[in-house]
């Protein structure tokens, strides 16, 4: 009967599947590979011909986005969602701090499925703006700011076994 076994030797010569690391990369070099425009990220990215090219979601700004249906709120370069339904296109997952990116994860591949446009004050926009900011201290000026824009809700499906990554 053997005796006790510290912890961190407890997993020796098991099976168990090793934790899976995705590539990170600045925001710089990503912006760059997309040839963002200024190498700001917005949630939606695109092309010097305005198509839709890369998704970046950052850490707890998009409360959709593990959800089913998945869904991005967007507010930034709408046009660019014109003709992307069906299309895939590659996912970059942010972490923030003090509102400041920090790095990106490469996250995958998604397929938009569909995309709902919310006009300025509407009672929809109300309604998906609440639920987008839910818990966040916002101020008045920031709370008309984002009534005062055309917003979109763009659902989409995860694609399996796509495994290209467009940084490489």
């Amino acid at each position: 009967m053997p005796g006790y076994v510290p912890p961190h030797r407890r997993a020796i010569g098991t099976t168990a599947p090793l934790p899976q690391v995705r590539p990170t990369y600045s925001p710089e070099a990503v912006a760059a590979r997309f040839n963002v425009e200024h190498h700001k990220l917005h949630t939606l990215n695109g092309q010097d011909d305005g198509s839709l090219s890369a998704i970046a979601v950052y850490a707890d700004s998009q409360p959709g986005y593990h959800a089913r249906p998945s869904q991005l709120f967007c507010h930034s370069h709408l046009f660019m969602l014109e003709g992307s339904i069906g299309r895939d296109f590659p996912v970059f997952e942010g972490r923030l701090k003090r509102y400041v990116p920090l790095n990106f994860e490469f996250a995958g591949w998604i397929r938009i499925v569909d995309v709902v446009y919310f006009e300025p004050r509407s009672e929809e926009l109300i309604s998906m703006v609440k639920q987008k900011f839910q818990g966040k201290a916002r101020y008045e000026e920031l709370w008309s700011k984002s009534l005062d824009m055309q917003w979109a809700v763009v659902t989409f499906e995860k694609v399996e076994g796509r495994i290209d990554n467009p940084m490489v």
